[in-house]
């Protein structure tokens, strides 16, 4: 199909201007740019397939994804459009209100809000860094986990911790350190090293009482 191609199936609609659809397989191929509409989700992108009975999709070479929670930035992506289910497969940045995401490989559940991360990635906020060879978020709970060679940066206390593994929880603002931690606090010119077998954090209010 040729010029102001439209697919549709269900809930989700694919425009591009060049489209081979094969009947046996139901699989749609793009090659010239294409987008695909699926609830409040739009993924654009100069290459594509889209498979109509399974709901896959895969999307190479600049690839945009628009969502009310969320925005993304990959070369290589994939989205079952009925699990909500998403893989990376090469370079990918993800941006919402309050976070950056930064990842090469894995996999993130946008409906449950789960990510599950298996390459060097990282995840910056407001008031603090984690980087680390596999990061996994639960963004409902607000808990998460990086292991191998993690990275926590707390720019709010001006401090750098170092371990094998770290467990936080988001909404406690509370993280746990193990594996042969090193915290490094730097005070003007001076950095300080300490050295524990485990490294605990909490975010700690002083309040003050009126007589």
């Amino acid at each position: 199909l040729r010029d102001n191609v439209a697919l549709n199936s269900g809930d989700d609609n694919l425009w591009t201007e060049e489209l081979d659809y094969y009947l046996n397989t139901k699989i749609g191929n793009y090659y010239q740019n294409g987008t695909l509409q699926s609830g409040s989700t739009t993924v654009s992108s100069t290459l594509g397939t889209y498979n109509t009975q399974t709901k896959e999709a895969r999307f190479t070479d600049q690839v945009f994804v628009t969502d009310t929670a969320y925005n993304i930035e990959s070369k290589d992506l994939g989205y079952n459009t009925e699990s909500k289910m998403m893989r990376f497969f090469d370079s990918t940045v993800v941006t919402n209100e309050s976070s950056v995401l930064h990842t090469a490989q894995g996999v993130y559940d946008s409906k449950n809000q789960i990510a599950h991360f298996t390459t060097r990635s990282s995840i910056l906020n407001q008031e603090q860094y984690i980087e680390g060879d596999t990061l996994n978020y639960d963004k409902q709970t607000g808990l998460g986990n990086a292991i191998g060679g993690v990275i926590v940066l707390d720019t709010a206390q001006k401090s750098t911790l170092y371990c094998g593994k770290a467990f936080y929880n988001d909404k406690l603002k509370t993280l746990l350190a193990i594996e042969k931690p090193v915290l490094k606090r730097v005070d003007n010119n001076d950095s300080l090293y300490v050295r524990a077998d485990t490294f605990y954090s909490a975010h700690y209010i002083m309040t003050t009482d009126t007589l």
